[in-house]
């Protein structure tokens, strides 16, 4: 059997219509809840859903009908000191940290992860499915939904910014001999 994977952002927050860091209590906003129930499907045939720790992923799945289990290596980036503020906040505070890490993709942010280490846990929890051959949908976040296709394209680092990820988007892969690519959005 071939391994798929289709990977869904989580439903709009607060803080991603604010502009923020998110965080891992970050709730679903009303219209996002919303917009996560209308999404719903029923997935693909044999697939097992998975979600990240956060509560707006869990929220999602739960909105989508989706009976999934927890997967920690599918949690968000850890924005550290950073996680909860807003892009404003950070930038009248600290401007010239705030504008190091946005031009360098191997900066983290105060106290945070670096995107070094979520490339390898993203790119391990990819083998394992890999190496499985199972099919899974997974309900997580932009950045681990970008580093997934850093690593299928093969992009350096500094790409992974370089990707948006709307909420409730979907990207499909599949790995048969290589992994590939099959649909975005």
């Amino acid at each position: 059997m071939t391994a798929r994977i289709i990977w869904i952002c989580h439903a709009p927050t607060h803080a991603m219509r604010v502009g923020a860091f998110p965080t891992s209590q970050d709730d679903l906003d009303g219209p996002g809840l919303e917009k996560a129930r209308a999404a719903a499907h029923p997935g693909i045939r044999g697939a097992t859903a998975l979600t990240s720790p956060a509560a707006a992923a869990q929220q999602t799945a739960a909105a989508m009908t989706l009976d999934a289990a927890i997967e920690p290596a599918l949690r968000d980036i850890d924005y550290g000191l950073w996680a909860g503020l807003s892009l404003d906040a950070i930038h009248a505070a600290e401007p010239e940290r705030l504008g190091a890490w946005l031009a360098d993709a191997t900066r983290t942010t105060p106290g945070g992860e670096p995107l070094s280490d979520v490339i390898a846990r993203v790119g391990s929890w990819i083998e394992e499915q890999r190496r499985s051959a199972r099919r899974v949908l997974a309900v997580t976040h932009p950045a681990i939904i970008r580093a997934a296709i850093a690593i299928v394209l093969r992009c350096p680092v500094e790409c992974v910014f370089n990707i948006d990820i709307a909420p409730l988007s979907r990207t499909a892969m599949s790995f048969n001999g290589k992994w590939r690519i099959q649909g975005l959005g």
